[in-house]
């Protein structure tokens, strides 16, 4: 599972760079292929309630889906034209930070140990990319495109 999630990255910057399709292409057809996927799962584990959706949910359903899947998708692949497929990998990785301010926003608690795990997997990152370094905290080496991986992992 780990290969599909980091191939990721490498594959789009490669597709975007060498086959010439588009970020809103890649993200388009993930999101398509995930549903696909996620779909046949669905039928087959939970048969007729599948289909017990009313309207008003499958609008909010496909509403969360385009945004999880299409807008960070597209952010992810529009920004990797600008940045390393590492810096990408490395920012998204940021995506437990967005669960820990949302956590709070909602008021739920976290355990001690995911607040250390979270702080383990952050600072990893930021030494990755360079972000930390042994004169401090370089926060000029962030770019646009970065900015653009922290907003798709805000979503």
């Amino acid at each position: 599972m780990a290969y599909l999630w980091s191939g990721n990255y490498v594959l789009g910057k490669l597709m975007m760079s060498r086959a010439g399709v588009s970020a809103g292409e890649i993200s388009f057809w993930r999101f398509v292929a995930a549903g696909l996927v996620m779909f046949a799962i669905a039928c087959a584990t939970r048969k007729k309630k599948v289909f017990a959706l009313t309207r008003r949910d499958a609008v909010e359903v496909i509403g969360q889906g385009m945004l999880g899947m299409c807008m960070v998708g597209l952010l992810m692949f529009q920004s990797e034209k600008l940045t390393s497929a590492i810096n990408a990998s490395m920012l998204d990785a940021l995506i437990p930070v967005a669960i820990l301010i949302g956590s709070f926003l909602i008021g739920r608690k976290l355990t001690v140990g995911q607040c250390v795990g979270m702080a383990v997997s952050l600072s990893g990152c930021l030494l990755v990319i360079r972000v930390v370094t042994p004169e401090g905290i370089q926060l000029t080496r962030l770019g646009f495109a970065d900015l653009m991986i922290v907003a798709a992992a805000a979503c």
